[in-house]
């Protein structure tokens, strides 16, 4: 933003005839005829293919948060900062998502802010437009996911066998013992969900990244040490981690942050794309690649 135009907005920021924007109206959550585990990851992969960095998510609350982030010109067809005229200069984007096996809900809400100087901002207010959006598009795709995985379902049910013993017919040999039906076919619906949420690039569970005994060890030992608060996927491949006040000041950290690369390459099939991304406070303050150590903002 340029300084005149921070001029601008500070001018009239200041002036008696400014008029802050009314609040927004009240709405409702967008219902989804989708199970809650197809909404939220329909919600991660509109993050993804958005590019909208992610700073929380919370799966057991259902809760994703991102950054403060800059809003461009179109911010003025999502948000009303008054009679100065302008848009939103960033925007705040939380969204949370409810439900249960078979119904979801999911609700985006915007903070839109117009930045006046380095000690405030004005608050704008929501004409909802964007969330509305959001929300259509995070219908739209859980229940697509949830439609084309009960076909798929319904085309494993057993079918009629018609293998019946008549009168001098020999009865069929007793097949080897093995998975039935049932389990190979649950079998196969998880790895094509499976095969679904890589294509997409949709996170995994910490329980899933566990599994893998290098990164487990890793994690433990951060832990241990202090070093590690959380951590957790926001895409495949990338994996935020969430570092103590120990660990700012730690001679060992880089050590630590090298095996727990290491592991986590295990998870990712040695992707050349794995990153860990470093946060503290809040705050994005390096990233750990294969090119080792890199920190953007450390105090």
């Amino acid at each position: 933003m340029s300084r005149p135009l921070l001029g601008s907005i500070v001018l009239l920021a200041g002036c008696a005839s400014y008029t802050p924007p009314p609040p927004p109206a009240p709405r409702d959550a967008t219902p989804v005829l989708a199970s809650a585990g197809y909404a939220w990851d329909a919600v991660i992969e509109v993050f993804a293919a958005r590019n909208i960095p992610i700073r929380t998510i919370e799966r057991v609350s259902g809760l994703i948060v991102t950054d403060n982030l800059n809003v461009g010109p179109e911010g003025k067809e999502w948000a009303n900062c008054g009679s100065a005229g302008l848009g939103p200069s960033h925007g705040t984007y939380n969204v949370l998502v409810r439900g249960d096996s078979t119904r979801s809900m999911v609700k985006a809400t915007v903070r839109w802010s117009l930045y006046v100087s380095e000690a405030a901002d004005t608050e704008c207010s929501t004409t909802h437009e964007w969330e509305r959006r959001f929300e259509d598009q995070i219908k739209q795709l859980a229940e697509q996911q949830a439609v084309a995985m009960a076909r798929a379902s319904a085309a494993d049910e057993d079918p009629p066998t018609g293998d019946q013993v008549t009168p001098g017919s020999r009865p069929a040999a007793t097949p080897p013992a093995g998975p039935t039906d049932k389990e190979a076919a649950a079998s196969r619906r998880e790895r094509e969900a499976e095969a679904a949420r890589a294509r997409a690039k949709l996170p995994r569970s910490n329980a899933e990244l566990l599994l893998e005994r290098n990164f487990q060890l890793a994690v433990a030992d951060g832990e241990r040490l202090g070093l590690i608060d959380a951590y957790g996927e926001t895409a495949r491949d990338t994996l935020v981690v969430d570092l103590t006040d120990e660990a700012m000041a730690s001679s060992g950290l880089e050590y630590q942050l090298g095996r727990l690369f290491k592991g986590y390459l295990d998870t990712t099939g040695r992707s050349r794309a794995s990153i860990l991304e470093l946060r503290h406070a809040g705050q994005r303050v390096g990233e750990y690649t294969w090119n080792g150590l890199a920190r953007t903002d450390w105090r």
